[in-house]
């Protein structure tokens, strides 16, 4: 896992990785000013394709303040170029996995979504396509909710029959000592057999979901499609999506953080922490995105 600290979070600089400090540590928080740039829109894009038996990514598009940044055979991550996301941005991300192919796409550092010059959300809108025999690990790593921040954002994913799909988030509310921001948060993830997730998650007051305590600081999940089971982990409640109100649940720290194991249609299971302390949230859902992450074979 990458660890990194939130060093500097003003605008027009983004996060510097710093390898010494976990990546939960985010702040201390500063007063969450108006940014100093206009909001800006953009459009990147990613397609991954197999030739003679392998993986080969064209059609890499980047677009301030994102870079796209190929860092593998298969593998790509996200780089902020400038402060992101401030209130009125909006970008939109598509991603192909053509038949067979494989794509691992991720961050390597947190963002912290700050208010803008406008009474605006910023928007991240994620498009995923996953052919035949596709297999994508999608990580979108931490958002930070700063005082004042309004953030919306939304994954659409798509896939085709026998493919695999990995997907990690992480939101915080606020930096140290912040009472935090507001977040809009949408995934929908369909099969050919039908849809397999559609979340709906307001961080500002109103959950579309049984998990979800407004008092825990951290808040994330993985989901995985197609692979291998979820990690066998008996502090763990394990069972069928709960109808509202009976959330399966159990403690995973010695600090109030939670964890659950969700069952999901095709085959598919999501797990979901939250808590008031971020380190212990962050790293049950590692050990679980690893074990989303493993080959299927090696779960035969």
């Amino acid at each position: 896992m990458t660890s990194f600290r939130v060093a500097d979070d003003r605008a027009g600089t983004p996060p510097r990785i710093d390898g010494g400090t976990p990546r939960s540590a985010i702040g201390p928080a500063e007063p969450a000013s108006l940014a100093g740039r206009a909001a800006v829109a953009g459009d990147l894009a990613i397609r991954a394709v197999t030739s003679a038996g392998r993986t080969r990514l064209t059609g890499l598009r980047s677009a301030f303040p994102i870079a796209l940044r190929r860092t593998g055979a298969h593998r790509v991550h996200l780089v902020g170029t400038g402060a992101w996301p401030l209130g009125g941005d909006r970008i939109r991300l598509s991603v192909e996995v053509g038949p067979g192919a494989r794509l691992d796409l991720e961050t390597v550092a947190a963002s912290v979504a700050l208010p803008g010059r406008v009474s605006a959300p910023s928007q991240l809108e994620v498009s995923v396509r996953v052919a035949t025999g596709g297999r994508l690990h999608l990580d979108l790593g931490t958002m930070v909710l700063a005082a004042g921040s309004w953030h919306r954002g939304r994954v659409d994913v798509d896939l085709g029959h026998d493919a695999t799909f990995a997907y990690r988030d992480l939101v915080i509310q606020g930096r140290e000592g912040e009472r935090g921001g507001r977040g809009e948060l949408r995934l929908d993830v369909v099969t050919p057999e039908g849809p397999v997730v559609r979340e709906r998650l307001d961080r500002s007051g109103g959950v579309a979901s049984p998990l979800v305590d407004e008092s825990a600081r951290a808040l994330g999940s993985v989901v995985a499609v197609g692979g291998g089971p979820p990690p066998a982990d008996p502090a763990l409640a394990r069972g069928n999506v709960p109808s509202p109100g009976r959330a399966a649940s159990a403690t995973v720290g010695p600090v109030g953080a939670r964890g659950a194991i969700l069952d999901l249609p095709m085959d598919g299971w999501r797990a979901v922490a939250l808590g008031s302390d971020v380190a212990t949230v962050d790293a049950w859902l590692e050990d679980v995105w690893t074990a989303a992450c493993q080959p299927v074979a090696a779960h035969r």
